[in-house]
């Protein structure tokens, strides 16, 4: 059973169901209701994340002589087409939970345990997994700790299990494995006996973060504080930022005013030839554009990539306007409107299907229009991307089929009017980890070959996905490149063997246009705050959302910054 103080119990998980769903709470018990809602009170759909809202007989009517706290948890709830004149009281649990098809409830975290650094909410228990994974663990906890640098960092407090030798940096070389850098602990310490319990029985994690408020103050923890990886694709040369070739100073006299982006193409260029070196060369190479559409830069890509990959109609036709073939660019992404799928299929595009849905609405379209569509299908994989900074695959997504109902897809794309290319696995972004990358690949090439023995044809079109990452923040670090070909060079002749017709592509945003650009922006202030200095530009969340804060955000993005007086 699940349940919290101010509501007494929730959800009950009947016995017939524990081994089918061991990690479910169940579902609610009766004369309750238990809701799954967005910040904004509105229902989540199956699969997404929420705030655990109890109404129902079972609801306190608040904490004893405690205003605040009481507003905080009980608020008016008026259910949709309910009748009642005065919306009714409910609990807000402030744990988050996720419903599934079937409307069994599963929790994830405690709102208020959440992590924020270096602008990411980071849930404990994903980091608490990776330690006790390493079965080496009794106990394990994730808390953040006030950082002058990120906000918070990361912390992780365990003990042994009986007669193992437990040791801080083999726990931290286990989290480089699994996680992505903003997620790495910054500091692991190992204890003798158990962890102290608060007078529910759990671990108290608030009596813990005070022990280590001061861990990360003073200069006698120098130490803890990342740093950001070099930045040497703009040089400085009598203290000012060279783009191009051209002064910074001079290029804002050339542009005429701040804030702008400014990209230099041959950096561009520089990064493609770095993926040519490294790659094996039956990989082909296409550029994400939802990176960066601005035309100047896909114009210039167009010229270096073997194909694009867009994510609306506005982008598609940049796209088109290059030189590019259209069967050379893909259209990816849930939610195409039926014009958008109108427009590619007259213009010859690949569209990658997001559903069974949307496959036969081409298919309708298709035969309206008298053009058989060039399709391929999004595999939502059975496995998850490690250390990716967003997990665009494994378990429910919006993005793409899964993978185990690719099979009947397939069976029905045979007998629809549809040119059948292949498949689209796209698992993630953002990773920096050259061996999760690697473990990613070769369960995606297994992935495709699996997938093809059920294809109506043959495969000629096999897109692995992205998701090289840039290093950001402090602790970032390069990704190795090289290890990550190494790894396709020996999966190759197999998938080769395998898939004989098939075009290998990977596909890539931000690693290939990121380190080319720069914004730009003029200090119009210096001003002193209690003793902080706050630099007042004139570009701001309108240009760089994440850097300012995302509207409100905790933590603020530590991006690397240069300055010119």
């Amino acid at each position: 059973m699940y349940g919290f103080t101010e509501a007494f119990r929730s959800t009950f998980l009947a016995p017939e169901e524990l081994e089918r769903r061991p990690d479910s709470i169940g579902k609610a018990i009766p004369n309750a209701e238990v809701l799954v809602l967005r910040e904004d009170g509105s229902r989540c759909v199956p699969g997404e994340p929420g705030e655990l809202v109890h109404r129902g007989a079972l609801v306190a009517m608040g904490y004893w002589n405690d205003v605040e706290k009481t507003a905080l948890c009980f608020k008016p709830f008026k259910p949709h087409q309910s009748g009642l004149p005065l919306a009714e009281i409910a609990a807000w649990s402030g744990d988050t939970v996720q419903m599934d098809e079937e409307g069994f409830l599963y929790f994830i975290e405690r709102r208020d345990e959440m992590i924020k650094t270096s602008g990411y909410r980071i849930s404990p228990t994903e980091v608490e997994e990776v330690i006790y994974a390493t079965e080496c663990v009794a106990e394990a906890i994730a808390i953040g700790i006030p950082h002058p640098v990120l906000g918070q960092a990361i912390v992780v407090i365990a003990t042994a299990r009986k007669d193992i030798q437990l040791h801080a940096d083999n726990l931290l070389a286990a989290c480089k494995q699994s996680l992505p850098a903003y997620m790495l602990p910054s500091h692991i310490e190992v204890r003798a006996g158990s962890l102290p319990r608060n007078p529910n029985g759990k671990v108290d994690r608030k009596l813990l973060s005070q022990e280590m408020q001061h861990l990360f103050t003073g200069n006698a923890n120098e130490q803890f504080t990342p740093e950001h990886a070099p930045l040497v694709q703009f040089p400085v040369q009598d203290d000012c930022l060279q783009i191009g070739g051209i002064a910074l100073t001079r290029l804002a006299q050339r542009v005429g005013s701040t804030p702008f982006y400014a990209y230099d193409r041959q950096k561009i260029t520089e990064r493609i030839a770095l993926l040519r070196r490294n790659l094996p060369e039956e990989i082909l190479l296409h550029y994400a554009m939802k990176a960066n559409p601005m035309p100047a830069v896909v114009q210039h890509f167009a010229g270096l990539v073997d194909g694009m990959d867009v994510a609306s109609a506005g982008e598609m036709k940049i796209a088109l306007d290059t030189m590019l073939p259209p069967n050379k660019i893909s259209f990816a992404g849930p939610g195409k409107k039926e014009h958008e799928l109108i427009s590619a299929i007259a213009a010859g595009v690949v569209l990658n299907m997001e559903s069974e849905q949307e496959m036969e609405l081409i298919a309708q379209l298709g035969e309206y229009s008298g053009i058989v569509p060039n399709v391929a299908i999004r595999v939502n994989p059975d496995f998850e991307f490690k250390s990716s900074g967003m997990r665009m695959g494994g378990g429910p997504k919006p993005f793409g089929v899964d993978a185990e109902r690719v099979p009947d897809m397939l069976i029905r794309l045979g007998r629809l009017g549809l040119n059948f290319l292949g498949f689209h696995i796209f698992s993630g972004s953002q990773n920096l980890n050259a061996t999760a990358i690697q473990e990613m690949h070769t369960k995606t090439c297994q992935l495709g070959i699996r997938l093809a023995e059920h294809a109506p044809s043959p495969v000629r079109l096999f897109n692995i996905g992205g998701g090289f990452g840039v290093p950001y923040f402090p602790g970032d670090q390069t990704l190795n490149i090289a290890a990550i070909g190494e790894n396709l060079q020996h999966l190759m002749p197999e998938v080769k063997r395998q898939l004989p017709d098939a075009r290998i592509v990977i596909e890539l945003g931000r690693y290939m246009v990121a380190e080319a650009g720069i914004y730009v922006c003029r200090v119009l202030e210096r001003k002193i705050s209690r003793g902080q200095i706050f630099l007042v530009t004139d570009g701001g969340l309108h240009h760089h959302l994440a850097a300012s804060g995302n509207f409100g955000q905790v933590i603020r993005k530590k991006l690397s910054c240069h300055h010119r007086k």
